[in-house]
Parts: C-alpha cells; sequence; structure tokens
C-alpha cells in the first residue's frame, strides 16, 4: 500500500508514520527543493528522520542530495513559473478543513490581484460560501470553484455579485444533489426564479462518441477505439499529434535554443516558424507574422496573422493607449484578467441591475460581469475574443 500527503499543514511525515504502522510500505515524496507546501514532504527529511528507527527507509541520502543541489543550482531559470508561495507552511488547513488545491488556487487569484495580504479574509469567506451551498465534500473541481467564489465575495463589495457558472450549474444541480441544504437566499441570488433539476445530470447530456466518430471519419485519421475515446477528449490536440503538428513544450532553460541547421529547439525551420517578422514590402523585419491554426465548425484552417504586435502574440492584455477610455461611475470593469468569451450587449441597449453584460474567462472558468445599475448601455469597450486586464472598463451604462 502507498501513502501520499501534502506538507502544507506540517502533519505529513506523522502521517507516514502512522501509515507504515498500519501496513503501508511506500510513501510519496519530493527532492527538497520540489518539497513542502502543496508538495510531498522533503526525501531527505523522511529518510534522515526515520533513520535508525525500526522504520527506516534503506535509502542512501548522498545520492538524494546530488539531486537536491542539481536542482538548486538550476532553479533560477523557473522563478518565473513556480510560485514561492505554494511551498509555505499554510495552518488554515487545519481549522478551515480545506485541502492544499484550494489555497493554491486562492493564492494564485490573489498573487493576480496583488493582494496576498487578504488571504484570511478568503480563508474565512472559504468556509462561509461552503456552508451556504450546503457543505459539497472538497473533490475537484468543487474546492477550486469555491475558493473562486470566496475571492468575488471579498473583493466585490457585495457577496456574489459576481457569480461564476460553475456555482451556477451547481445550484442548478449539475454537479449532483448537495450533501445538505443550499442556503435559499444563496440559492435564490444565484439562479433567480430557475429551478434546479432532478433528474441524473448525466442524463442531460447527448452522446458524445457518435459524434467523435463522424469527426474522426472527416478528418482522416486513425478511428479505433483508442483514437475514438482520446479524440472525444482531446479533441483537437488529438489529431495534431496523430499528424505530427503538435509543438514541443519549451522548458525555460531551451527558449531561444537553436540547433546548427537553424531551427529552434522544437525542431522548426525557417520555413514554419510560429512567429516570426517581416517587412511587407522588401522582406526586412517590422511586422509581426504569426501561423496559426483555427478550427471551425469541425474544420481546421491554416491562417497567417500580420502585425499581431508581441503583447496580442503572447496572448497577453495589450498596454493601454493614451485615448484608452476612461472609467467612471457607471463603467462596469473586469473583476480581473481573463478572456472576453461573450459580449451580451451593445449601445443603446436597456439593462437592469444583474443583468450578464458579458461573459469573462479566468483560471479555466466561466464568470458573469452582470450590471450594477439601471440604465441604457453609452458605450461597449470590448469584443469578443478580447484580453483584458483587472479593472479594465467593458462597458459604461447611463
Amino acid at each position: 500500500m502507498t501513502v501520499s500527503f501534502c506538507a502544507q499543514t506540517g502533519q505529513a511525515v506523522l502521517a507516514y508514520q502512522a501509515a507504515h504502522r498500519a501496513g503501508a510500505t511506500r510513501a510519496d515524496v519530493s527532492v527538497s527543493p520540489l518539497g513542502g507546501g502543496a508538495a510531498a514532504p522533503p526525501a531527505e527529511a523522511v529518510i534522515a528522520g526515520f533513520a535508525g528507527t525500526e522504520d527506516a527507509t534503506g535509502i542512501e541520502m548522498e545520492p538524494v542530495i546530488r539531486v537536491a543541489h542539481f536542482l538548486d543550482e538550476i532553479a533560477p531559470l523557473y522563478t518565473d513559473s513556480v510560485d514561492p508561495a505554494l511551498f509555505r507552511f499554510d495552518g488554515s488547513a487545519l481549522w478551515g478543513l480545506l485541502p492544499a488545491s484550494a489555497m493554491g488556487h486562492g493564492l494564485a487569484e490573489l498573487g493576480e490581484r496583488g493582494a496576498l495580504d487578504r488571504l484570511p479574509d478568503v480563508e474565512a469567506e472559504i468556509s462561509r460560501v461552503r456552508r451556504e451551498l450546503g457543505n459539497p465534500p472538497l473533490v475537484t473541481p468543487l474546492p477550486e470553484v469555491i475558493t473562486t467564489q470566496a475571492v468575488y465575495n471579498v473583493f466585490e463589495g457585495d457577496r456574489y455579485a459576481t457569480i461564476s457558472q460553475e456555482i451556477k450549474d451547481y445550484c442548478l444541480g449539475f454537479f449532483g444533489t448537495p450533501p445538505e441544504p443550499i442556503d435559499p437566499d444563496v440559492r435564490e441570488l444565484v439562479n433567480g426564479r430557475e429551478e434546479p433539476i432532478t433528474c441524473r445530470p448525466a442524463d442531460l447530456l447527448e452522446p458524445g462518441l457518435p459524434v467523435a466518430a463522424r469527426d474522426l471519419a472527416r478528418e482522416g485519421v486513425r478511428d479505433d477505439p483508442e483514437a475514438l475515446v482520446t479524440y472525444a477528449l482531446f479533441g483537437s490536440d488529438f489529431l495534431a499529434s496523430v499528424r505530427g503538428e503538435a509543438a514541443v513544450e519549451r522548458l525555460a532553460d531551451e527558449v531561444g535554443r537553436t540547433s546548427a541547421g537553424g531551427a529552434d529547439s522544437e525542431g522548426a525551420g525557417p520555413a514554419d516558424e510560429e512567429t516570426g517578422t517581416v517587412d511587407a514590402a522588401n522582406g526586412d523585419p517590422a511586422i509581426e507574422v504569426r501561423e496559426l491554426r483555427v478550427e471551425v465548425d469541425g474544420q481546421t484552417y491554416d491562417v497567417r496573422v500580420f502585425g499581431a504586435g508581441p503583447a496580442a502574440s503572447r496572448g497577453e492584455p495589450a498596454p493601454a493607449a493614451s485615448g484608452a477610455p476612461r472609467t467612471g461611475a457607471g463603467t462596469i470593469t473586469a473583476p480581473m484578467q481573463g478572456l472576453i468569451l461573450k459580449v451580451g450587449v451593445k449601445p443603446g441597449d436597456r439593462v437592469q441591475i444583474g443583468d450578464v453584460v458579458a461573459v469573462l474567462e479566468a483560471m479555466k472558468m466561466q464568470n458573469d460581469i452582470v450590471a450594477h445599475r439601471t440604465g441604457t448601455v453609452a458605450a461597449v469597450h470590448v469584443r469578443e475574443g478580447d484580453v483584458v486586464g483587472p479593472k479594465a472598463p467593458i462597458a459604461d451604462i447611463e
């Protein structure tokens, strides 16, 4: 039997010892530069702590230390992608009974807002939201969903002023029946007069395999059972893989590395580079060019985008122009950085408090941006597909 605990609350090594005495023979660990916090306990701590006892691991320390030193040497290459907060001790899980995934998700959202000092407020709100939602089991994705809603409640001023689509679906019964009743006032805030379903949620889904089989036949790739299931799960990513078109993800120390033949580290030569710059008139570097593959209604197209600009090519919000719209009392703003999936209003539309103005995708979740006042839409500042930053103006209501 193998046991695995994260070290965020400081209890993992004690749990490993108890598990071994109960019959466990293996335990998950991480080498010290990657251990602790939201990860497994450091291997060195387990090896040294149990040495000379009846629970001794029998593992030599010296090879493990060599690996740890190597990881320490290359760690600076990954400072942009590794959040030190994930390696901290967090006692909140001891009194709030929240898993490490929830707190890691909360730290990420607070980090994006530059508000890590609000962590105690968010921790208290997570416990409150969970109680109001009927104490759902803390199994992914519910911890992340609850944490995101708690962040909204803390930062929006009015609780449930911004509600994620996942919270709406949960209150409508699409995640199943909660262990305890949902607070009726919260349900009304989330769903209004819409009634929750009473059937099994999966009974509302259309069968997906027949559609996947039809798509595979149209694409002309292998259609064996394994391919069918993989395509149903991963869609265009699977097609790119079987066609040899999938790009290799570069590590931080591989960016910009080129081979003797002029190809980059992904094996792309001058003819198939993902990005580049050319002058439209004489071929001199001037205009940003990107080659993209897009899928529309199941059909795949190769397109070239000219003049995308460095910010757009990275999928980051572009810097505000000097003529950027100003915000006022009637301006609806984005609660965080994300992608505009849908714009639900246009200038001249009449809106009521709570009407959905736009849908923002952030942290892999869809979030309704709603009107905070009754009035007429004077201007809309975004389009579907735009990437916006926190507090970016979405629309003006007069």
